[in-house]
């Protein structure tokens, strides 16, 4: 008998719930279905894969280093400022330039060894491929005061530059266990948060590759091993915004003068104890994302900063970007039921919307409050109310962790451009970004979105601008000039310090000819044997307006109007002079002198112009570790009375011009 013929399998099903969800998602949200393609096709390529052979083999040669580093024996060093130079008790430390005149520090292997940052996170995005890891500087190696006049950051490079040493001659006799190392792979670096080269980290690098595998192959990473502290070893009450841990002459405090704040010493002080904790708040709330969403949508907002270089010196980083989703996730704006794209449409639209300058962020705790309950309150006692106590307790745990944390919001406030607060008011992950970076980011992001919203852009154009063309500075800005020779350049510190004050400056004397003045600090050279602290140069970008800028005169305040006097002449100085109009007003006002064809480096003159007449805002508080700059290797083609100063105009690079069509 026959057998009967099988029923064929229908294929003309309706479109499953996830197949309808994601139609209406392309529909509502992507300019189109390609759009969608394009954008999943760069989370694949972006993200690297973390369940390789090969991220399996670093994390196998990363464990390893862990053990090499732990292993590594104790010593005694000293340094001594000298009339020659330094004095030493091992050569490696005589390149550093140290702010006390005599350090000495009782070297430790690292207390603890841990992996923190986007590595665990699953949010490294190509192609900075970075994997973080914190050595604890042991508690015997530090003093009770040591938070006081760069005590601390002189024991930091002392036990860094030990740390390299040891490491480089350690893998150069073939001793880091069965870890294979390049001694000339181990520099010292900086953090984008931390740009200043007192504060470095540790860099060597390691090829992800499969065990078993051909030396030299698979892709190259970057290790950075950040000192660390343990949440005790600091007085936490010694590190608030307002105190004043610069006392000693040199540091920016006269014999007969008070101190002032040392807010952002401060808090890079207690940021060195929150790493972990840093990376358990991420971790309690992001791991509830099973689909990966949150993690995808950080993914693209590193990728969209990147190409936009937001992230350079005096920018937020990626990691502040991905606490900026957490925000929005504890103001309930995200959902974990959105899409990736979704939700990096939503984090666009609140950096547009949002003035940061103006609205503090206090970051939700890592703990769950759900759990807390008062000491006096069973929750399960039901004639307490049972869940309605445990409710109310939770409800009274945020609101008391909310005040304590908004209080301290106001500490902050006065001494950072951007308080990106955590939960227990103790440290600012906003510190290092300034009011410009600020702006410009926000500006950044309402033209991403009006490019997405843009319905005479095809999908390949407005996809290349979104995520893979790069627009460095010459491209953003209308104009980018270099800094170089201002007194306060010579050192480090003071020169972090002096982009946030130069950047004000300019802001005030340009006013309404630029939209948008950004000024930021180079980050210091990759170096070997010490941080590079010398050349330092500041970089300022500015966008004009095309009509204001070509204004041959400024009017400032009457003559009638004397509080508002001694401000503008002590911005302008003998620039300033009293005129009458044709109006009849008589006004103090600046007139620049150009021929009508170089009307467009008016603003050129007028910071030229600021910068001579305040070369230092502020007198420089540190002692220059290095009293032999290094020449300027580029020309001075505009000379000026001050020989100090050298501003360049960069060149915007030339755009390809359409050919006509035949």
């Amino acid at each position: 008998m026959p057998p009967k013929n099988k029923k064929r399998a229908r294929t003309d099903q309706a479109p499953s719930h996830d197949e309808l969800h994601k139609l209406r998602e392309t529909e509502a949200l992507f300019k189109s279905n390609l759009f969608r393609l394009q954008t999943t096709e760069l989370l694949k390529e972006a993200s690297p894969a973390y369940s390789s052979p090969a991220l399996q083999g670093l994390e196998a040669w990363v464990r390893g280093l862990r053990q090499a580093l732990l292993q590594l024996p104790e010593a005694e060093l000293s340094w001594e400022r000298t009339a020659d130079g330094a004095s030493c008790s091992h050569e490696h430390l005589a390149p550093l330039g140290l702010h006390g005149a005599k350090v000495a520090l009782g070297w430790r292997p690292p207390a603890k060894i841990e992996l923190v940052g986007s590595y665990l996170l699953r949010t490294v995005a190509r192609p900075a491929l970075n994997l973080d890891m914190t050595v604890q500087i042991p508690a015997a190696c530090l003093q009770e005061k040591d938070y006081l006049d760069n005590r601390y950051v002189d024991k930091r490079l002392l036990y860094l530059a030990h740390l390299g040493a040891s490491l480089r001659a350690a893998a150069a006799a073939g001793k880091v266990g069965g870890v294979v190392l390049d001694p000339s792979s181990i520099k010292f670096a900086s953090l984008p948060h931390m740009t200043d080269p007192d504060w470095p980290v540790l860099q060597l690098t390691a090829r992800a590759a499969a065990a078993g595998a051909a030396a030299g192959t698979g892709e190259e990473w970057v290790i950075r091993l950040i000192p660390s502290l343990d949440s005790a070893a600091l007085a936490a009450g010694k590190l608030r915004p307002g105190r004043a841990n610069l006392r000693a002459p040199g540091n920016g405090v006269a014999a007969d003068t008070a101190a002032a704040p040392s807010a952002e010493y401060n808090n890079r002080l207690s940021l060195e104890s929150r790493y972990a904790v840093s990376l358990a708040m991420l971790h309690s709330h992001l791991s509830t994302d099973a689909n990966g969403v949150v993690m995808e949508a950080a993914i693209l907002l590193k990728t969209w900063a990147r190409q936009r270089s937001i992230g350079q010196a005096g920018g937020a980083s990626g990691f502040q970007l991905t606490l900026i989703l957490l925000h929005l996730l504890k103001k309930r704006k995200l959902s974990l039921q959105m899409g990736s794209y979704h939700i990096f449409r939503v984090a666009l639209r609140f950096l547009a919307s949002t003035d940061l300058r103006q609205h503090p962020i206090i970051l939700p705790a890592a703990r769950d409050l759900n759990q807390v309950y008062p000491a006096d309150v069973d929750p399960e006692d039901e004639e307490m109310g049972g869940a309605a106590a445990r409710a109310h307790a939770a409800a009274a745990a945020r609101a008391e962790l909310n005040a304590k944390a908004a209080d301290a919001a106001a500490l902050f406030a006065p001494h950072f451009a951007w308080v990106l607060l955590d939960s227990e008011g103790c440290v600012n992950y906003g510190a290092g970004v300034g009011a410009g970076a600020l702006q410009e980011l926000q500006a950044q992001a309402g033209l991403s979105l009006a490019l997405l919203d843009a319905s005479n852009l095809d999908d390949a154009e407005a996809f290349a601008q979104l995520f893979t063309a790069p627009q460095p500075p010459p491209l953003r800005y209308d104009a980018v000039l270099t800094l170089r020779g201002l007194p306060a350049l010579a050192s480090a510190p003071r020169a972090a310090a002096l982009a946030a004050e130069v950047e004000a400056l300019l802001v005030q004397g340009l006013g309404d000819r630029a939209s948008l003045v950004r000024v930021w600090l180079e980050p210091p050279r990759v170096a070997a044997d010490a941080p590079a602290a010398r050349g330092l140069t500041l970089q300022a970008g500015l966008e004009l307006d095309a009509e204001k800028v070509l204004r041959l005169v400024d009017r400032g305040p009457a003559a009638s109007e004397a509080a508002k006097l001694p401000a503008w002449s002590a911005l302008w100085g003998d620039k300033s002079q009293a005129r009458r109009f044709k109006d009849g007003a008589i006004v103090h006002a600046l007139v620049w002198e150009s021929a009508p064809e170089a009307r467009h480096g008016i603003a050129l003159q007028l910071v030229r112009h600021l910068l001579q007449r305040h070369p230092n805002p502020n007198p420089n508080p540190y002692p220059d570790p290095n009293p032999y700059p290094e020449p300027n290797p580029y020309p001075n083609p505009y000379p000026s009375p001050n020989p100090a100063l050298t501003l360049t105009p960069t060149p915007t690079p030339a755009q390809p011009q359409p050919q006509p069509q035949p």
